[in-house]
């Protein structure tokens, strides 16, 4: 174990032991508050213990889902739920109840106490007993008490994640109904009798393997035909013919084993669609939406494995287009729409190669120049590259990680990151994705993938002595270019392809190969392929195409993993081993070369040691939560101060400015929200950066944030280092 492990193991016992003093104060008031309640002190008084103990409880569960303890976190949850309905009077208070809440307790406490143990003494079962009999004492519960459950075991998301589990290597696997039906016409029963069995999937995923290694021989075969072509010996054009027979018969047989055994591991579309309607149907409600789905072409069969792929892309792509796309119902009428919006999802499947999934929705389009701004403020383009681009082009920059239109940040959107998932995503499983938006019409998006993984086709071409392949998918031609076509925008270089300006690279100095002589003679013109990674256009230079090849995708060794544009290799018919460029490596490549040669253009000030670092104020009143916020913050270079309540962060603001504030929103004194409108009423902080870092996750509270003023809204139970190390960076 390194020193950085170490310290962050010792920072997280710190953390854990932080937990632990801090718990032992919330268990012990909402103990005294069970026993004084059980004696019915008077109703105004029961109402204040109500209230405080209710507090307690859910300030628990927040200190506990900051480190993690996901076990206490539900319990709180729970008995917050109870003590929320005994406020509404929707549920009455009784023995039996208050012998729930302090055996609940009773486990908080042990739960407590064994949370850097390694073995627990309360088990899944004992949770779930005590769940049941809670839940049958305050009948029936409100649909809040249930909210850890949706949220963390039955979301749309999880579920889509479910559909297709990820089965462990010798796992059984059913084959769907679609899939058995294509088993048995490929491999019919001489008695024509409907039979199937259960085969374990790491069995098919190895005889599919075994099968894809014969794509090679095709190969090698082929290299042999032509090494005796070129001979060009009348004598041995008897052998010609009979290895050019040989060899197409073998390409069948290899061809036909290899589909057979594909299908095998085919699904239907249906397997991650069939949840979408209800994963909108909860976007929906949650966005006070109204929406209405459409889906075609579900029975389509493809490889399972593209299908595992998908769900990722599938869920941002959904909630893209009832976050971003789809208009409240308001808003449409007054642009002359029906209030209910429209999704429509279509599966195509094109010259039995290709499968094409459309998702289109009737909502307000992308604004070309919304994409402009965000992207010039985040430095992904220069001005003078953004000037020269049109609509199409600028909303094709929506793949481009960093780019958000979203005025508000929240665990969900306004990051800037999830059409760039949905795009490496895609790429990676050897499919493309366009983009094509109309303003204040809707927009479309048109994903083309492979029927299965493994096997690809592509581009044979040579960079300074050395071959390497590009995906067939992604080149949408091969062609010669005159060096006096090049033009200069900053110290980029482009030229002019159907009226749309394309940068160009040299594909050598992009892998950092040192170039060898120009071996053109007299040539002047230099060889070029124009690449699209979904609607993001670049022109590598090379030193010449060869043939488009057959092969199966080898993954690299850990000794060269680390390689940034190559996803794997293939080996070549003569036995060589070619290097397969990876287009998501290769595009980020291009822009941090766009990037380097806008900075070398640019005279940059550096600032004094002292003025480099943001000041950044903590308002949490959890001990837990304010230690691990503030470790995370002077970790990543800021300078922090931390407030108990929104009282004292206003005083301390007040006082000595800060360049953000990050605040929880259940506090004493002020909470969040009105700490948040009491910044954005003052002159001279109407600007400051604001983020809500907080357990309320629902649209009601979220709004509440964006009403009071606050830039961005992140939910603790989706809280990542990461994710707000990020929105600081966005917005500072």
């Amino acid at each position: 174990m390194n020193m950085a492990e170490l310290s962050q193991e010792a920072f997280f016992n710190e953390l854990l032991n932080d937990f632990r003093v801090e718990s032992a104060e919330h268990c012990k008031i909402i103990e005294n508050g069970l026993l004084r309640l059980e004696q019915n002190s008077g109703e105004a008084e029961d109402r204040q213990l109500l209230e405080t103990t209710f507090r307690e409880f859910h300030s628990l569960k927040g200190a506990a889902r900051a480190v993690s303890q996901f076990e206490i976190e539900r319990i709180c949850q729970v008995c917050e739920s109870v003590f929320h309905q005994l406020k509404q009077k929707s549920a009455q208070p009784g023995p039996s109840m208050f012998d729930l809440l302090h055996k609940a307790l009773d486990i908080l406490k042990l739960l407590i106490n064994e949370v850097d143990s390694k073995t627990k003494s309360v088990g899944q079962g004992m949770l779930t007993s005590l769940f049941k009999a809670i839940e049958k004492s305050v009948l029936p519960l409100e649909a809040e008490a249930a909210e850890f459950d949706v949220r963390h075991a039955a979301s749309p998301e999880t579920a889509l994640k479910e559909v297709i589990p990820d089965e462990p290597v010798g796992a059984v696997g059913v084959i769907s109904a679609s899939a058995e039906q294509a088993v048995v016409q490929n491999f019919p029963d001489q008695n024509q009798k409907d039979e199937t069995i259960r085969v374990s999937t790491s069995k098919l995923n190895i005889l599919l393997r075994q099968a894809e290694e014969f794509i090679a021989l095709k190969s090698v075969l082929s290299h042999y035909l032509e090494s005796v072509r070129a001979l060009n010996h009348p004598e041995l054009h008897t052998l010609e013919w009979d290895m050019v027979r040989t060899n197409a018969a073998y390409m069948r047989m290899v061809d036909d084993l290899i589909h057979q055994v594909k299908s095998v591991m085919l699904h239907p579309f249906a397997s991650v669609l069939d949840i979408v309607p209800r994963m909108v149907r909860d976007l929906a409600k949650e966005y006070r939406k109204e929406i209405e789905i459409n889906i075609s072409g579900a029975d389509i069969l493809i490889d399972r494995r593209i299908l595992e792929g998908l769900k990722d892309p599938l869920l941002h792509l959904m909630r893209n287009c009832v976050d971003h796309g789809i208009e409240k119902p308001d808003d449409r009428i007054k642009a002359g729409k029906p209030a209910k919006g429209n999704i429509e999802i279509k599966v195509n499947q094109e010259s039995g190669k290709l499968i094409e999934l459309i998702i289109s929705d009737d909502g307000g389009g992308i604004d070309p120049e919304k994409v402009r701004a965000s992207a010039l403020k985040n430095g992904i383009i220069a001005p003078d590259s953004a000037a020269q681009l049109n609509s199409k082009e600028l909303q094709q920059l929506i793949f481009r990680s960093g780019i958000s239109t979203s005025p508000f940040i929240t665990d969900i959107s306004g990051r800037g990151l999830g059409m760039a998932i949905v795009a490496e995503k895609i790429v990676a499983m050897g499919g493309s994705i366009l983009l094509d938006s109309t303003p204040g019409k809707g927009t479309t998006f048109t994903i083309s993938l492979p029927l299965t993984l493994s096997t690809f086709r592509g581009v044979v071409v040579k960079v300074s002595g050395m071959s390497f392949i590009i995906p067939t998918n992604a080149i949408e031609r091969a062609f010669k270019i005159n060096p006096e076509d090049l033009r200069l925008i900053g110290l980029e270089q482009f030229i002019k392809i159907h009226d749309e300006n394309v940068p160009v690279f040299s594909l050598s100095e992009l892998l950092s190969i040192p170039a060898k002589p120009s071996q053109r003679g007299g040539e002047l013109l230099l060889t070029a392929v124009l690449l699209n990674h979904s609607g993001r256009k670049v022109v590598c230079i090379v030193d010449g195409v060869e043939s488009e090849q057959e092969g199966v995708v080898k993954e690299l060794g850990p000794q060269i993993r680390q390689l940034r544009a190559i996803a794997g290799a293939t080996i070549s018919g003569n036995g060589s081993v070619i290097p397969i460029i990876d287009l998501t490596g290769l595009i980020k490549l291009c822009e941090t070369a766009s990037s380097d040669s806008n900075s070398a253009n640019t005279k940059q000030v550096v600032p004094d040691a002292d003025e480099q670092l943001k000041n950044i104020l903590i308002a949490e009143d959890s001990i837990t939560s304010r230690t691990l916020i503030r470790n995370v913050l002077e970790t990543a270079g800021y300078r922090v101060r931390a407030a108990v309540d929104g009282a004292e962060a206003f005083r301390m603001l007040m006082s000595e400015p800060a360049d953000l504030v990050v605040s929880d929103v259940e506090m004493p004194h002020i909470n969040g929200f009105e700490l948040t409108a009491k910044i954005r009423s003052t002159e001279r902080y109407r600007n400051l950066p604001v983020i809500l870092v907080t357990a309320l996750s629902t649209d009601i509270d979220k709004q509440r944030g964006l009403d009071a003023g606050a830039n961005a809204y992140i939910v603790k139970g989706n809280f990542e280092e990461s994710n707000l190390l990020a929105t600081i960076e966005r917005l500072i």
